[in-house]
């Protein structure tokens, strides 16, 4: 079969080019929407404004952990330990942390929390913020772009 002939060949350009001047910019300008409202809901807090940023908190509460049991560290746990829970988590900081563990063989009550004073830093969110900055740097400059071929 031969290629396409002239007239379809035209259209066809003609479409590409109507995609790369119209379709392209809109897309990129809706990833950078998003992006920038990803970004902002992980700013980085001001110094001294550190309380202005929104508590969360997740609440912790099983009675069977046989899935735990797999777990480093966990390998006696039975499906008759409860933990329950409250973490607080304010930006990327865990700030107050109150678990309660009752292991069935023994029967007793573990009790754990962590000073107000201590905050723990968790890396995960840390490394997504920065992700999502660098991402949005680059759509930036994206968007400055204006494609013109294919290739670009």
């Amino acid at each position: 079969m031969s290629g396409p002939s002239r007239a379809e060949r035209a259209v066809l350009e003609e479409e590409f080019n109507w995609l790369l001047k119209e379709e392209v910019h809109a897309v990129l300008k809706q990833l950078q929407d998003i992006l920038k409202e990803a970004s902002r809901r992980f700013s980085i807090p001001t110094p001294g404004l550190e309380n202005q940023l929104k508590q969360e908190n997740f609440i912790l509460g099983s009675s069977t952990h046989q899935h735990l049991s797999n777990l480093p560290g966990f390998e006696s746990m039975t499906s008759m330990d409860q933990v329950k829970g409250v973490l607080t988590l304010q930006g990327e900081a865990l700030t107050q942390a109150d678990i309660n563990l009752k292991t069935a063989k023994s029967n007793q009550v573990m009790h754990f929390t962590f000073r107000d004073d201590k905050h723990w830093k968790l890396q995960q969110i840390q490394d997504a913020r920065n992700h999502v900055n660098q991402l949005y740097s680059f759509m930036v400059e994206m968007t400055a772009t204006h494609f013109k071929t294919g290739a670009s």
